[in-house]
């Protein structure tokens, strides 16, 4: 069955390489050359807030670990494409190398997700074009 759930049409020139690197299942994110703050996502201009470096953002690989540093469960979708799935865990995993991203927990009931717990990224090939990163429990 073809896959029914929005995807991005155009990456943008940010976000580019950012999706191709997903195709290979290569989870990416940048760094500061100038301050050496991890930046996501991808962006022209550094957050860090004595930086703000323009262009100064590169490429780094992230190892895909993690801890879970907060959580929601759904359980109504608010897009209708969403409703065999709940409910699910939507998840705001620290990462390894610092910096924050949001993701699907997978493989792990609802009512077991906890804050703190370590995660390793799992790749949900959607499309011949589409890797979705997402998180299982690790351990």
């Amino acid at each position: 069955m073809p896959y029914s759930k929005p995807l991005i049409d155009h990456p943008t020139y940010n976000s580019k390489e950012w999706w191709a690197a997903t195709q290979q299942h290569r989870l990416l994110y940048q760094r500061c050359r100038l301050c050496q703050t991890p930046v996501f996502p991808p962006r022209d201009a550094c957050p860090g807030p004595d930086c703000l470096g323009f262009q100064a953002n590169e490429w780094q690989e992230s190892a895909g670990r993690g801890t879970i540093y907060s959580f929601t469960t759904v359980r109504q979708p608010m897009d209708p494409r969403f409703n065999d799935d709940v409910p699910y865990t939507l998840a705001l995993i620290e990462m390894d190398e610092g910096f924050r991203m949001w993701s699907n927990i997978t493989g792990t009931p609802v009512e077991d997700v906890r804050i703190g717990q370590r995660v390793a990224v799992a790749w949900d090939d959607v499309t011949d074009e589409v890797a979705l990163p997402k998180f299982t429990v690790a351990g």
